[in-house]
């Protein structure tokens, strides 16, 4: 029984059949994170209003511009994801008061199963859901602005940058593949 368990860690197959990109791929993947990045980092300065979302933020950008077409990086996900992580994280700092290790762990592992049974799975929002514990966050608004606010934010870019590229034969960039 042992045996049959460790050779599922082996995996399907030994290489993966996904194809490597091109340096053009790269640069345009890469190109969008810089600009959404940029953008948010701007707004910050200005009306400090993201501040420690850039760290989760970052990672979305990486799943829209360089996975546009994967269903975690679609507008549902990067936009649901952050906010039922984000409003999980505050109502379980609001029921714990605490930064605890098991406040986070109950933040992260409640945050999982919401954006599991609403699907909208996105990674990078299970780190929006600890800032709320680390922080001491106790208002719910919080998750509209900055969080809702910054994710539509990344969602726009992708949508008007993504699509730029939708015509060329090389790769297309269709973004998004769903909207629910």
């Amino acid at each position: 029984m042992m045996k049959k368990y460790l050779a599922l860690m082996r995996g399907q197959q030994l290489v993966s059949s996904i194809p490597y990109p091109g340096l053009a791929e790269a640069l345009v993947s890469g190109l969008g994170g810089f600009i959404v990045i940029t953008l948010l980092t701007y707004v910050h300065f200005e009306v400090q209003a993201i501040g420690l979302f850039i760290v989760p933020f970052g990672a979305s950008a990486v799943l829209a511009f360089a996975a546009p077409g994967a269903p975690f990086s679609q507008p549902r996900n990067i936009l649901g994801g952050h906010l039922v992580a984000a409003l999980t994280g505050v109502v379980v700092y609001m029921l714990t008061g605490s930064s605890a290790f098991w406040a986070m762990g109950l933040a992260s592992g409640l945050a999982i199963a919401l954006m599991v049974l609403t699907k909208t799975v996105h990674p990078p929002a299970d780190a929006t859901a600890l800032l709320p514990v680390i922080n001491q966050i106790a208002d719910p608004m919080w998750a509209i602005s900055p969080v809702l606010a910054g994710a539509a934010v990344i969602v726009i870019v992708a949508l008007l940058y993504n699509n730029l590229w939708a015509r060329t034969d090389k790769y297309p960039r269709r973004y998004p593949s769903f909207w629910w």
